[in-house]
């Protein structure tokens, strides 16, 4: 009689761990799916981010080499200073 209370007392548990077993499946379950979502999520970010780097790398090689500022500027005085000499001439003939 012992032995049969005992096996009793030993499926119940066994039933309980069963049950026990099968809430964690499901709460890993949700877990599974959201770390799915997140995952996308993540993916979709390091998407977007190496499109950024790919359009910086696109925007810097497009910038103007150190020395093409410096040579505008001059060349933007000498047009410059040929108007003023051209209005200064055109004042001394008198067209103006």
């Amino acid at each position: 009689m012992r032995v049969e209370v005992r096996l009793d007392a030993v499926e119940d548990r066994m039933g309980r761990l069963e049950a026990r077993m099968d809430r964690l499946d499901t709460r890993m379950d949700g877990i599974d799916t959201r770390l799915r979502g997140v995952e996308q999520g993540l993916s979709a970010v390091s998407a977007k981010l190496d499109a950024l780097t790919i359009l910086t790398q696109q925007i810097g090689s497009k910038l103007p080499s150190w020395w093409q500022m410096p040579a505008a500027f001059f060349a933007m005085m000498a047009g410059l200073a040929t108007l003023i000499g051209l209005w200064r001439m055109l004042e001394k003939s008198g067209v103006f």
